[in-house]
């Protein structure tokens, strides 16, 4: 492999958790997707990470309890991703 198909491939990574994901958002960092569980409470950190989804151009998905499992890498089910 070249070190120029090296340098085209595209890095993701999961985030999961209520406050990793706000602190990721503050910080400035590319988040394209967020998946939320639809049975989830309004909280203030909820709320915010929302806000900012929407003023950043962020999807957000909101799913069913199954289709979060799917998604998650580790039993926290406040994933977001």
């Amino acid at each position: 492999m070249s070190r120029f198909s090296r340098a085209k491939k595209i890095h993701t990574a999961t985030i999961e958790g209520r406050r990793a994901v706000l602190e990721t958002i503050r910080s400035g960092s590319r988040i394209t997707k967020l998946i939320i569980h639809d049975a989830m409470e309004m909280k203030p950190q909820l709320e915010e990470i929302l806000f900012r989804a929407k003023k950043d151009s962020i999807t957000v998905e909101r799913v069913t309890k199954k289709q979060l499992e799917f998604h998650k890498e580790s039993n926290n089910y406040t994933t977001f991703s």
